[in-house]
Formats: C-alpha cells, sequence, structure tokens
C-alpha cells in the first residue's frame, strides 16, 4: 500500500499502521492523534519548617497551558526536606491528573534537585521513601526537568508552604 501526503481518515480506521518493510515494526495509531498527551506542565514546589523538625507544610505552584493550580497544605511535624519532598510529590500527583506528557520543575532546595538528577545519593532513610515515590512518579512522564532556583525566584510556592505551615490544620 502506497500513499502520498496525509490521509487522516485512514489512521482511524486501522488499528497500525504496517509499512510493509522487514525493519519496520507497526506504528501505534496513537503517535498520529491530535488528543494523545502533548500538554507541558511548569511545577514551582516549595516546602517549609518551622523548628526542622517542625510544624510543617507545602505549597507548589502549577501551570498548565495557561491555567494554573495552587496548592497549600500542613503536613504535620517534619524536617525541611521531608517538607521538600512532600510539596513535590503532591504537585506530581496534580498534575498527573491533568493528561500531561512533559513536566518542568523548578525548587529551592538544591538537595532535592541533586538527589532526583541522582548528583547526591539519598542517605536518609526517611527520605529514600519518598524519593522512591518521587522518581516513580516522574518515570510516567515522557520528559521531565527539575531545576535548582533561588529561593526569590520561588517566592509564590514559598509563601505557600509558609501558608500550609502556619495553619496547623491537616487537610
Amino acid at each position: 500500500m502506497a500513499f502520498f501526503g496525509a490521509v487522516p481518515h485512514i489512521f482511524r480506521i486501522k488499528e497500525s499502521l504496517n509499512l510493509g518493510f522487514s525493519r519496520y515494526r507497526k506504528i501505534p495509531l496513537s503517535i498520529f492523534r491530535s488528543d494523545m498527551k502533548d500538554k507541558k506542565a511548569i511545577l514551582y514546589c516549595d516546602g517549609a519548617s518551622k523548628g526542622n523538625p517542625g510544624h510543617s507544610g507545602i505549597g507548589a505552584v502549577i501551570l498548565i497551558n495557561g491555567n494554573k493550580t495552587t496548592l497549600s497544605s500542613y503536613i504535620g511535624l517534619a524536617t525541611n526536606n521531608i517538607a521538600e519532598y512532600t510539596a513535590l510529590l503532591k504537585g506530581l500527583e496534580e498534575v498527573r491528573k491533568h493528561d500531561v506528557a512533559a513536566i518542568d520543575i523548578f525548587t529551592d532546595s538544591e538537595l532535592l534537585t541533586r538527589q532526583v538528577k541522582g548528583i547526591y545519593q539519598v542517605k536518609s532513610p526517611n527520605l529514600l521513601s519518598l524519593y522512591k515515590k518521587v522518581m516513580l512518579m516522574l518515570n510516567g512522564f515522557k520528559q521531565y526537568t527539575i531545576n535548582h532556583i533561588p529561593r526569590e525566584s520561588n517566592s509564590e510556592a514559598d509563601r505557600l508552604a509558609n501558608l500550609g505551615a502556619k495553619t496547623r490544620k491537616v487537610s
């Protein structure tokens, strides 16, 4: 079967396209669909702990196709690093609800950034389970980046995390 140009109706009828050459495999229809996950999210996240360990909160700002969602929550008594990981996890959970293929993450936690990138090992048993959950969630995306940014560039997530820590009500 040979054809030239785009013939989108053929792809709707057939389950897959067999190019007929032995070196090619069948191409799944999903690569031709416009409704496929092509959205990209931006996540700013931060954790705050008053006392380290102390009353802690998380904050996240999520941007998807021009829509903004914010999260702020009290997470109980925790260290700042646990709050940082929890903020990332809660942000990722929210992003996954929106059928997103790629995500860019921005955090002011250098430790979190370097552990997720594999530069630093996760030695703390308290962080290891959170790290594994984060990596499992990140591997569900086609592409992700995580970037360390200055606290001033993460001010809204920082404000939300501090608000969560002050609330002291578990939601």
